[in-house]
């Protein structure tokens, strides 16, 4: 009788640990970042570290209303270069999408961190949505920049 309670203890503690081990895992994976918040996509580490918005950009006027000017620290924790290009990055407005221009070189070595600076010729907004897909299929984070 005394090995049969114990076996009984052993298995309702086995079971509430098993059952319950769990609760600190997180019910979703966080897809959306602010400024200065870190983003880990695949093996990429990507940090949006400065966004402003400007009527010209190297003396040239916006056809669209303005330039929005993003810059992110990226790293690269593959074993290979990578390129980031204007590809890895899409900034819808009113349903439309626009591309922007990498302002530097997008190769990054395996294990290194670069700068990326891109810039867009939008609509006056408040705010945007950029997505960085990093290439992977149905893989992307989401940056939200508020300009005011």
């Amino acid at each position: 009788m005394k090995y049969l309670k114990t076996i009984m203890l052993l298995f309702i503690a086995i079971v509430l640990f098993t059952g319950c081990s769990d609760l600190d895992a997180p019910d979703y994976v966080k897809t959306e970042f602010k400024l200065h918040e870190n983003a880990s996509i695949d093996n990429y580490t990507i940090t949006m570290t400065k966004n402003d918005a400007v009527e010209q950009y190297n003396g040239e006027s916006s056809i669209y209303g303005q330039y929005l000017i993003v810059t992110f620290e990226i790293t690269n924790h593959n074993t290979t270069v990578e390129q980031i290009s204007e590809d890895n990055f899409y900034l819808e407005v009113d349903d439309r999408i626009y591309s922007g221009t990498i302002l530097n070189d997008g190769t990054i070595g395996p294990n290194q961190s670069k700068e990326i600076t891109i810039v867009y010729d939008v609509p006056r907004e408040d705010d945007y949505e950029l997505l960085f897909y990093s290439g992977v299929v149905g893989n992307n984070i989401e940056f939200d920049i508020e300009l005011w």
